[in-house]
């Protein structure tokens, strides 16, 4: 983290060690003047540590991705600092690990040269550097116009790596998770994105799994009057798939809006479909739920001629039977029929206890 109580001035880059009840063995800061802070540390193999974060305190106006190597006391080893190719632009890391040979990887992001919307872009960053922080590769992944950001790295039991974050490119919506596996050298192996209710949703951790897939821990935005923000958990396989795929056909989408809140819930959630066309009834208006054996679960479809200005349904969490259904993915298919208006859409409903 960061302090502006000790160190230097400003705010420096802080550093606590703790026993196993959790009283203060050592405390250390690092920077200068200005503004330096820590977002991940890690243990190394030879007892001390290594951080990640940025710094300014180079006086290049602009924040530099930092890594630190300490002994087991806290004392630095070594200091170094990685820009986007000399550009000027805020480099930043968040999470490192140390690598199989000694060297360490770093994921976060840096600044763009493309405007969007008055602001500049951001990409998603890796840097690779060998056991002293000498810098091997670096490698960017995004569109220039677009938010990309790498918050968690992990080593993979190929040789490579896995990284998840948040992007808007790789066709996401507007802001999704992100998988993105990668060989030994920074090459894509694949990538895989996520995406909630259409808002911005991130992730925050993967690690590997037993099975040969991986898990994701991030954060879901939901909501239609107002956004809300719940924890996500996301299992994959060993390439990233969940197993079932929304799909949506994107043609008559301008016409129609669908809400789900909450996303994930407990025992209830709301589906509102709002008509946005001046078309205001419909022949047919098809809404089943199945599961993620593609079985229905629930049938909520209405019938001809009903005015779909703004359907409101409320699913309890029960099959047609009556029965609570058990916690997990289900998903929620749209049909739509009018002169004008054909509409298919499939949207992801979660379930938890």
């Amino acid at each position: 983290g960061y302090t502006e109580s000790y160190g230097v001035g400003g705010k420096d880059l802080y550093l606590i060690k703790t026993n196993s009840n959790g009283d203060v063995t050592w405390v250390k800061t690092y920077g200068n003047t200005l503004s330096d802070e820590g977002r991940a540390v890690q243990q190394t193999n030879d007892g001390g540590y290594v951080v990640t974060g940025l710094t300014d305190s180079l006086n290049q106006n602009h924040y530099s991705l930092w890594l630190i190597k300490t002994d087991s006391f806290g004392n630095a080893e070594w200091k170094k600092t990685y820009d986007d190719n000399g550009w000027g632009n805020n480099t930043w890391g968040n999470s490192v690990q140390q690598t199989t040979d000694g060297g360490y990887i770093v994921t976060g992001f840096y600044q763009g040269l493309v405007k969007q919307r008055d602001r500049l872009a951001y990409d998603l960053w890796i840097v690779r550097t060998d056991s002293v922080g000498n810098l091997l590769w670096t490698s960017g992944y995004g569109d220039r116009a677009t938010v990309d950001e790498g918050k968690f790295v992990q080593l993979s039991s190929d040789g490579g790596y896995i990284i998840t974050g948040f992007t808007t490119s790789f066709q996401a919506s507007s802001g999704d998770v992100v998988l993105i596996k990668l060989n030994s050298l920074g090459g894509i192996s694949w990538v895989e994105t996520y995406d909630g209710e259409n808002y911005f949703d991130a992730g925050n951790c993967a690690q590997p799994t037993s099975d040969g897939g991986y898990i994701i821990t991030g954060t879901i935005a939901s909501g239609y009057s107002s956004i809300y923000v719940d924890l996500w958990l996301i299992k994959t396989d060993s390439l990233g798939s969940t197993g079932i795929e929304e799909a949506i056909v994107p043609s008559s989408l301008a016409n129609w809006q669908i809400e789900i809140y909450p996303n994930p819930f407990i025992t209830s959630t709301t589906i509102i479909l709002s008509l946005l066309s001046i078309e205001r009834s419909v022949k047919d208006i098809e809404l089943k739920i199945y599961d993620a054996c593609g079985r229905l679960v629930k049938d909520f479809s209405l019938g001809t001629g009903h005015l779909a200005l703004g359907t409101v349904v409320t699913w309890d969490g029960r099959d047609d039977r009556g029965r609570d259904v058990t916690s997990g993915i289900y998903f929620l298919k749209l049909k739509v029929k009018s002169e004008r208006l054909s509409v298919e859409e499939v949207r992801k409903v979660i379930k938890i206890e």
